[in-house]
């Protein structure tokens, strides 16, 4: 009995082990730095590592005025907001299938998606000597197959009636 409790204790671990590998090998940290061209304030240019940077461009995708709705303690809160002021912390690299909206206060923060596989978002524990937020790249699963290069799918029902009483 022993025996076989040290047996599926040595599977488990080398389950968890072998888990552990494969997310790992999906996540790497990065130190993004941004780029800013001086001929066009919308140009600019975001280093992720040595084999991403992206050549951004102000993504124009909110309305003139958007309504931002959500729930405060059990109240639901009604705020309009410029589209103007969302659309510059978004920005795209349509060539590489890339959107991230990019925050500036004294540091950089990038949150989005990179070449339509990767997600980035800033991975609070880890600075740089120089003091750069460090960011988590992870890769995303495939698509699911029901989406046929779009970005939003129904859901499949469960259930079908072929026939109607």
């Amino acid at each position: 009995m022993l025996r076989s409790l040290l047996e599926k204790s040595l599977v488990l671990a080398l389950l968890i082990v072998i888990h552990d590998a494969y997310y790992l090998r999906k996540t790497r940290i990065v130190y993004p730095l941004l780029l800013e061209a001086r001929s066009s304030e919308s140009s600019l240019s975001l280093f992720i590592n040595d084999e991403i940077t992206l050549n951004l461009e102000r993504a124009d995708i909110f309305p003139e005025m958007f309504l931002l709705q959500y729930s405060e303690n059990k109240t639901e809160v009604k705020k309009y907001i410029k589209g103007a002021d969302l659309n510059n912390l978004v920005y795209q690299d349509r060539d590489q299938m890339s959107a991230v909206s990019i925050q500036r206060n004294d540091k950089l923060y990038v949150n989005g998606i990179i070449h339509n596989r990767y997600r980035i978002k800033p991975y609070p524990m880890e600075r740089s000597d120089t003091g750069i937020i460090a960011h988590e790249l992870v890769q995303v699963e495939e698509p699911h197959s029901t989406l046929h290069g779009d970005y939003f799918a129904e859901p499949l029902p469960d259930h079908v009636d072929l026939f109607t009483p």
